[in-house]
């Protein structure tokens, strides 16, 4: 024991004292702690082969701490004696000390000035280079002004001047959203706030020792980026404050762009993985971020370009939290194929499974998941430990040799690659697809506009000119269509190149295609360099973060109101099979909006799906909405994420007289049974079950309640494990009802009886109900069995609705 327990918000420190370890045995050290500055104590122990790495453990929940590596210490002068008294400050500041206070061991910059009078901080210690190009500062307290400048300048810059006020400077200034870029130049943008943070960065020009692109961050989405000169010395962090109060933390261990992926013992250089390893010959793993294994990202391959001393090499599928010292298919909640010895690992295996011959240098081998056989499998629903499982096939060279099941852990799963002797070398590839080889798919994108692109197939790339002109593709087939397909299309950002200033959106036929959708009027897109979204010249930020390679930008019409003068539509994006924003775009009655992609920068290259199908939640002919559920067909089952929020679905159809109910079977009650079956307004939000706010009405599964838009429900029948299945019905009694007074019924069929419900709903002639059905507990699962309703769920057009909204039902042979 060496001193009392510690207290939220101290700081402990740990580190080795080189002089007092050059003493004794060689293979000893001594190790010391500290506590908010002062000595705590200190041992002497072995030293470890390889010596020692700082390591911090963490036991319960909630503990959270901040690991900072910049500190150093030195013994007092006393050096016979094994106490450390004093801290040596690591970094070489600049600032100006009557008015700022700079806090080392938390790095936090405060401002007491009292005259308003500016003053300035450089971190000298912290030169901008290839290594160290980027920093983030926490807006702690806007004191009275707020006139924070967080920025870079010259080591000479004047400590009473706000960086970006003189050249040799820029900085993003807090109380006006100004960027300032020196004396004669400077862009507008909106102000900061509290807790907000900024960052700010260079790229250094390759082959250019003069030139950079100085570039700012706000919450981790880019706002600004251009290009200027180097100062002499180069560019070093500075805040410049003005008002007292002022506080900001700096966070100089961030990164720009955040990597997608995770990797141990590889070096990635692009799309090519090699094998590094470490003294012991630890396997080596890479695990893509970016997007789950979903139906709009299924499928990837891996080229083989170096076979190494043992081709130990594995592509797989595992849980996010995979360890990467394991092979994909060695430990739980992984699946993968070995081109070592040709065998299939999956869960835990022990021994592999052996489907073909060996890999060898130079193979094409291919990893994904058929979601055309998933299904949420109705099992016996006493079953608590069931769950739904995913079909993963293997291909080589474009020939599929293998598939197996996996259950799907939680978060989903991501592609994983493993490494294991030195000399593999892998070339991965996000943007492949495999249609097998029986069913080769026409992938050219039919008729088109097009100015300064070359399009090969499904693929487009910017062909600069003189002038740097915005170049660009329109496709001849309209969205707005009834089918899936046709009111929905992705773009696959190959390239982003210089800048990745790629629009992607619709516009009206003969759009302008010098100009990015979205610049004009009757035209809306997202541009993947800055996340902002442009909508007839407008500039809108929707909190979304710019592109990069690899990933699938979506744009679609979800819905489209006319009037006389005017159409209404709703278009959403979605980036990497989640919807990114959603908004209202207003167009001329009767006009038709085209596909409309265009870039403006050399290498930026992008890959065209016309025929793509929304993600499931996002279109009409599914469902008005969709949260935290997978829906295969008319079944519907929960995805926890990680917080355990209520997730669920709402049905595009209203109730009205001529469909006054809708019914729905529970196939699995999962852990809890949380089913929240009833009806509520359009947009209700889907983190809340139906009948827990006021305008809605739900019946619940797991207590037996009726909840009429309060968080306490009316008891129908005694809670409790159904033994049999669950089928609910619910609707409108018009007989009952008024002009501000709805009935709503229940008829529940639970262990074979029959139980009704009514409950009278206030609407005040507010607006249609909607069937709403919200879950909130792992493997929960419904089916919408309803005639009526199957009609919005179909994808094959196996029904169709005459002008006077009579269903008629026809036969698919297919």
């Amino acid at each position: 024991e060496m001193a009392s327990p510690a207290q939220q918000d101290d700081v402990i420190g740990c580190g080795i004292n080189t002089t007092l370890s050059n003493k004794g045995t060689e293979n000893t050290t001594v190790v010391f702690f500290t506590r908010n500055g002062q000595l705590l104590g200190s041992r002497r122990v072995n030293l470890p082969d390889g010596g020692f790495y700082p390591t911090v453990g963490l036991h319960s929940e909630g503990e959270k701490v901040e690991v900072r590596l910049s500190g150093r210490w030195e013994p007092p002068e006393d050096k016979n004696k094994e106490t450390l008294s004093r801290m040596i400050p690591s970094v070489k500041l600049r600032m100006s000390e009557d008015t700022l206070h700079y806090d080392e061991l938390t790095r936090r910059l405060r401002c007491s000035s009292k005259s308003s009078s500016v003053g300035a901080f450089q971190d000298l210690g912290h030169p901008i280079t290839d290594q160290f190009n980027y920093y983030e500062v926490k807006l702690l307290d806007m004191g009275l002004e707020g006139a924070i400048g967080i920025g870079i300048a010259n080591n000479q810059y004047p400590l009473d001047r706000m960086p970006g006020w003189d050249d040799g400077s820029a900085a993003y200034h807090c109380d006006d959203g100004v960027v300032f870029k020196g004396l004669s130049n400077k862009s507008t943008f909106s102000p900061a706030r509290r807790n907000e943070i900024i960052g700010c960065g260079v790229k250094l020009l390759p082959g250019n020792s003069k030139r950079a692109k100085v570039f700012f961050t706000r919450d981790g989405i880019l706002f600004e980026e251009y290009e200027t000169s180097i100062p002499t010395g180069g560019f070093y962090p500075t805040i410049g404050m003005v008002s007292a109060g002022e506080e900001v933390e700096f966070n100089f261990d961030v990164k720009w762009p955040p990597q997608n992926f995770r990797s141990e013992r590889l070096l990635v250089e692009g799309d090519l993985l090699k094998y590094v390893g470490d003294n012991v010959g630890s396997v080596g793993a890479y695990q893509f971020l970016g997007r789950p294994i979903s139906p709009g990202f299924s499928y990837y391959e891996v080229t083989i370009k170096g076979y190494g001393m043992k081709g130990e090499i594995a592509i797989g599928l595992a849980r996010r939290d995979y360890p990467l010292s394991s092979m994909p298919g060695w430990l739980d909640g992984s699946i993968g194929w070995h081109c070592d010895d040709g065998g299939l690992y999956n869960q835990e295996a022990t021994e592999a499974k052996e489907f073909r011959t060996p890999a060898r240098e130079g193979d094409r081998i291919g990893c994904g998941v058929d979601f055309k056989e998933y299904k949420a499998k109705t099992r016996n629903t006493q079953d608590e430990n069931s769950e739904s499982e995913l079909v993963v096939f293997f291909t080589i060279n474009g020939q599929k040799f293998v598939k197996e099941t996996i259950p799907i852990p939680r978060g989903g799963l991501f592609p994983t690659v493993g490494l294991h002797s030195i000399g593999e070398l892998v070339q991965i590839n996000f943007s492949a697809t495999w249609e097998g080889a029986t069913k080769p798919v026409d992938r050219s994108l039919g008729d088109t506009r097009h100015e300064r692109v070359r399009i090969e197939g499904d693929c487009v790339s910017y062909v600069r000119n003189a002038y740097d002109d915005v170049g660009g593709i329109q496709l001849g087939t309209f969205l707005g269509s009834d089918e899936p397909s046709q009111n929905y299309f992705e773009v696959t950002i190959v390239d982003v190149g210089e800048r990745g200033a790629i629009g992607i959106g619709i516009a009206v036929k003969h759009y302008p295609l010098d100009c990015l959708p979205g610049w004009n009027e009757e035209s809306i897109a997202y541009h993947c360099d800055d996340g902002f979204l442009y909508r007839q010249g407008e500039r809108v930020d929707i909190d979304a973060l710019p592109s990069s390679a690899n990933d699938i930008i979506g744009c679609g019409i979800q819905d489209r109101k006319s009037n006389p003068t005017s159409d209404l539509l709703t278009v959403f994006f979605t980036r990497n099979g989640k919807k990114i924003h959603q908004s209202e775009f207003s167009v001329c009655h009767g006009l038709q909006l085209f596909p409309t992609v265009c870039m403006c920068n050399s290498g930026e290259k992008v890959k065209i799906n016309a025929r793509a199908l929304p993600p499931v939640g996002q279109t009409q002919a599914f469902f008005a909405q969709s949260e935290r559920v997978l829906i295969e067909g008319n079944k519907v089952s929960y995805v926890p994420d990680e917080d355990m929020n209520v997730g669920g679905v709402q049905l595009s159809r209203a109730i009205t007289k001529k469909d006054s109910s809708f019914k729905i079977k529970v196939i699995n009650f999962g852990v809890e049974g949380a089913i929240g079956v009833g009806l509520a307004p359009k947009g209700y939000p889907l983190d809340n079950e139906p009948g827990w706010l006021q305008g809605s009405v739900g019946y619940h599964c797991d207590d037996g309640c009726l909840y009429e838009g309060a968080g306490i429900g009316r008891r129908v029948h005694p809670p409790g494990r159904p033994n049999k299945e669950i089928v609910i019905s619910c609707g409108i009694d018009y007989k009952k009802s008024t002009d501000n007074k709805v009935v709503v019924f229940f008829t529940i069929t639970l262990n074979g009886n029959r139980i009704d419900a009514e409950s009278v709903l206030e609407t005040h002639g507010n607006g249609l109900l909607y069937p709403t059905i919200g879950m909130n507990s792992p493997r929960e699962a419904i089916e919408v069995i309803t005639k009526q309703q199957i009609a919005v769920f179909s994808n094959a057009g196996n029904t169709q609705e005459d002008q006077t909204g009579t269903l008629i039902e026809m036969t698919n042979r297919d």
